[in-house]
């Protein structure tokens, strides 16, 4: 059984490193861990857990310090459970309190696992010994009482020999192995040899064999044959049986005597048979009786038998049925009073004494039951139908729960069937307190989801707005054009990475949902295609795109997990693939249901399945590798030597697959290449959406009509950054841009100001973006401000990850959203939907060539040769800390000579990719035959 360890610590990160540090040995069952934030937690797992063996426990925590918690363990009186306390380095003060109440041991922070494994392997040696001698303490007490108790046995059964001596019975006792062990002297009468040999052991041995001799070869009654020995009471007694028979008989010459023989086993306190006991006796005389009474009663019972046989077979039915029911059975009349009462053996409900029948309701239960119990009851007798109904009732102190079953049984009689249903109450709210639990941490996850999404999103809105914004500037050089393309992708990935990450947590909470919308399916491939190829000839490969002439153009899908599915597919075939290219191909499997209108004809919509296949010329992948290749977070040795992705893609992939009614599958050799393949449900649709804008084009200005102002824009965003990235995109179109920075003042702008469209962001002090929409709607509403045009369009910029958040802000009067970061071309197709306007384009003519960009490379064994052990391992510790700060320290150590290596690291810690180091560093220390410590 493994040795179990309560770690409590309000670190977050403790649990995740206990774990690394020990993740062999708790595999190979050597160790259990338990965790707790704090002292009170701590409390709460040693009582339902009693199996702990030790702590380990930091002192400063909220609500409960390590010191109290010492306190609190102590006085559970458990001399095995030892504490091991963490304090910071120097804080010698704490350190000796702890000692002093009682702690076994401790430990400094930051935490060295070396010494954490060799103090906790100390603490469990201590424990074990302490184990060991409670043990051999308790041996010793029941040796002690053994011995006490066999001298009292031997004390037993002199009195009990001196007792059977004296009785007139006969008595003989053989042990487990059927040889004899004691004979009174009737015992010795009735069988013919009082015989006795004072002093001779082995005489008196030989005696009392030939007794049980005698005994065994008794005759059945009437008959020379002896008693069958299967049936034999000594022999069934030793079978564990208590039998008494009297159809034996001992043949002594020409003398023959009934016997009456009552046999049984005898245990010892563990429950071994150790003897068996026959007791017997001459029936001479009670025979004779017997007879003369038998044949006096023989004519009476001819005449009963056959009236009553049946009568005792239905009584003997009844009795076993009433026997075998575990419920109180109640039989009362009309008044309420108790006639009869049938109890189970190993309950006590309704407290019932032995003075039940003839008490009246009042009697067993307090006032209010009694009376609801008589509503029953009397409704029962009017009706004839089965009354059931349950009630509280506390029993011996406990608060519990009755059911009772009323029906009528007779002349104004009912039969109450009663059960203790408390067991099955108290599961039921044991469930629904586990239910409200769940879904209190359901909520809790989707507002740290919120929140987290708002929060990392709207830096990202800037980072990317306004990257954008200077990508149209034709005044930047090529080196700050460089730059600029760094900028944008590194926002871009993190982008990415968050993403998948809240994807991920939406998955697992059982959150994600389809959005399901209009979606030009030609149009979407034309864009990735377009996307795509900008990355495939900066690797100088080919991308090829294949429909069906079948393919549909026009389909009700999710369009954004499939443009998802389809990037991170197509991105993985180029990322890996080093010569050749990709192909990516897309057509109809067939129709499952077309539907009918009310008035019979074919609707212009059906459902179909479409099938996408991406087949690339890279490396391939290992088969031992496919059984985790869709797990989250794991990656082909392929992915983590190209130093990108997170292992979340294919994962994210496959799950919104399932959600569109499919599945994905992989074909793949190694050194060939790769295919993967999906297919999805979509219905079809016979007629065109409205089109977007022409996203191929870029856009230099608006049309205004001659009979119109110019289009007035109000932006609303509390962060002035975000403000002059809407500004600095719009007023260069030629919009009239209005700003606010909460609520309070949006509402002011839009009284005064009248713009024709309202950008509103959600999260925003002094008043939100739900309040202020609201308030605007109730104006419209009651009129309060006299307008000729309709109610205003609102479009509101959220970066919540949740669907419910958006539906909330279309429920409070908003007409559209914008998702932050947004990109400026979707934001303009908003504008155009809603405002009606036009913009002029500047065609571009080609596709722009890639940007060559300072990409890491991958990392060779060779690479890491010119650095020391000591250096290596410094490097996967800082790694493991995700410290950055060190991480830079170490880079500035490496010799100029190692440009390639100083470059490369210096990249990955910019781009938060410190993950690449940990296992660059783990695989290096592998190399040279050192195990880290969250491999042992």
């Amino acid at each position: 059984m493994p040795a179990k360890i309560l770690v409590v610590d309000d670190e977050p990160t403790m649990q995740l490193l206990i774990r690394k540090a020990f993740r062999k040995r708790i595999r190979q069952g050597e160790l259990e861990f338990a965790f707790a934030n704090n002292g009170i937690e701590a409390l709460e797992k040693l009582a339902e857990e009693p199996d702990i063996d030790a702590i380990l426990s930091d002192i400063n925590m909220p609500k409960m310090d390590g010191l109290t918690l010492l306190e609190r363990v102590a006085q559970l009186k458990r001399p095995t459970l030892k504490t091991v306390i963490i304090s910071a380095y120097g804080d010698l003060t704490n350190i000796r309190t702890a000692m002093n109440r009682g702690a076994f041991d401790f430990l400094t922070k930051p935490i060295n696992f070396e010494d954490l494994e060799i103090t906790i392997n100390k603490t469990l040696d201590h424990i074990s010994q302490l184990k060991e001698g409670i043990q051999e303490k308790k041996r010793s007490e029941e040796a002690r009482s053994e011995l006490s108790r066999q001298k009292a046995l031997r004390e037993s059964e002199r009195r009990l020999i001196q007792v059977l001596e004296a009785v007139p019975v006969g008595v003989f006792v053989v042990d487990a192995k059927g040889e004899a062990y004691y004979t009174n002297n009737a015992a010795k009468q009735i069988l013919g040899d009082a015989e006795t040999v004072s002093g001779d052991a082995e005489a008196e041995e030989r005696i009392e064999a030939r007794h049980l001799q005698s005994l065994k070869q008794i005759h059945a009654t009437q008959t020379q044959e002896c008693y069958p020995e299967e049936r034999h009471p000594l022999m069934r007694a030793l079978e564990g049986e208590s039998i008494k028979v009297d159809d034996a008989e001992l043949h002594r010459g020409d003398r023959v005597i009934p016997l009456e023989i009552s046999a049984t086993p005898i245990y010892d306190e563990a429950g071994a048979l150790v003897y068996a006991i026959a007791a017997f006796q001459d029936i001479t005389e009670r025979k004779r009786i017997e007879k003369l009474w038998a044949d006096y009663n023989r004519l009476l019972e001819t005449r009963v038998v056959r009236t009553t046989k049946e009568l005792d077979k239905s009584e003997a039915t009844n009795r076993a049925i009433l026997k075998a029911i575990p419920d109180l059975l109640l039989q009362m009349n009309q008044e309420g009073v108790c006639l009869n009462a049938i109890a189970p053996d190993n309950a006590n409900i309704l407290n019932m004494g032995a003075n039940v029948i003839g008490s009246s309701l009042e009697a067993l239960l307090p006032t209010e039951l009694a009376g609801n119990y008589l509503h029953y009851l009397q409704r029962a007798l009017e009706s004839g139908d089965l009354q059931v109904f349950e009630f509280p009732l506390s029993q011996d102190g406990e608060e519990g729960y009755v059911e009772a079953r009323i029906v009528v049984s007779g002349d104004n009689e009912v039969l109450a069937i009663v059960r203790d249903i408390s067991d099955r109450k108290k599961a039921e709210t044991a469930l629904k307190t586990a239910k409200d639990a769940a879904e209190a941490a359901n909520r809790a996850k989707s507002t740290f989801l919120a929140s987290m999404s708002h929060e990392l999103r709207t830096p990202l809105n800037a980072i990317l707005g306004f990257s954008q914004l200077l990508a149209g500037n034709d005044a930047l050089t090529g080196e700050q054009r460089e730059s600029l393309s760094i900028i944008n992708r590194s926002g871009e990935h993190l982008l990415t990475l968050i993403n998948d990450i809240l994807s991920v947590s939406k998955i697992e909470a059982g959150r994600i949902t389809l959005n399901e919308g209009a979606c030009n399916l030609h149009r979407l491939l034309d864009s990735l295609h377009d996307m795509l190829q900008l990355k495939a000839r900066s690797k100088k490969l080919t991308l090829t795109f294949e429909r069906s002439p079948d393919l549909p153009e026009y389909v009700e899908t999710d369009e954004g997990k499939l443009r998802q599915i389809l990037t991170n597919l197509v991105g993985n075939a180029i990322k890996f693939t080093e010569s050749g290219g990709a192909i990516v191909r897309a057509f109809p499997r067939r129709n499952s249901r077309s539907e009918m209108s009310e008035n019979g004809t074919l609707e212009d919509k059906y459902e179909q399945i479409l099938a996408f296949s991406v087949e690339d010329t890279g490396p391939g992948i290992d088969g031992a590798e496919l059984e985790t290749l869709f797990e989250p977070f794991m990656q082909t040795r392929t992915g983590r030597q190209s130093m990108e992705g997170t292992g979340l893609g294919l994962s994210i992939s496959r799950e919104f697959v399932r959600l569109m009614g499919g599945d994905i599958t992989i074909d793949t050799e190694l050194g060939r290449g790769s295919t993967f393949t999906f297919d999805i449900k979509v219905r079809v649709s016979g007629v065109a959406e409205t089109a977007g804008l022409d996203d191929r084009k870029h856009i230099v200005g608006i049309v205004v009509p001659d009979d119109r102002p110019v289009y007035r824009i109000l932006v609303v965003e509390d962060v002035v950054v975000n403000r002059q990235l809407l500004t600095g995109i719009l007023e260069p179109l030629g919009f009239d841009v209005g700003e606010a920075g909460d609520g309070k003042e949006a509402i002011a702008m839009w009284e005064n100001w009248q713009p024709d469209l309202i950008l509103m962001d959600i999260q925003m002090p002094v008043m939100s973006g739900y309040e202020a929409i609201q308030e605007i709607r109730y104006k419209e509403r009651e009129n309060a401000i006299a307008r000729a045009s309709a109610s205003v369009p609102i479009i509101a910029l959220t970066a919540s990850a949740l669907i419910e958040d958006r539906q909330k802000l279309l429920d409070a009067g908003g007409n559209d959203f914008v998702t932050k970061p947004f990109r400026q071309d979707k934001l303009l197709e908003k504008l155009s939907e809603y405002l009606g306007v036009c913009y002029r384009y500047e065609e571009n003519e080609s596709l722009p060539e890639a940007i060559e960009t300072s990409e890491p490379q991958a990392l060779e064994k060779r690479d890491f040769k010119n650095m020391s052990l000591e250096w290596l391992e410094k490097l996967y510790d800082a790694a493991l800390s995700v410290d950055n700060e060190i991480l830079l320290e170490l880079i500035a150590q490496i010799p100029p000579e190692e440009r390639k290596l100083k470059d490369n690291l210096t990249t990955l810690v910019n781009n938060f990719r410190v993950d690449i180091i940990f296992e660059l560093a783990r695989e290096q220390l592998g190399e040279q035959g050192v195990s880290p410590i969250d491999e042992q």
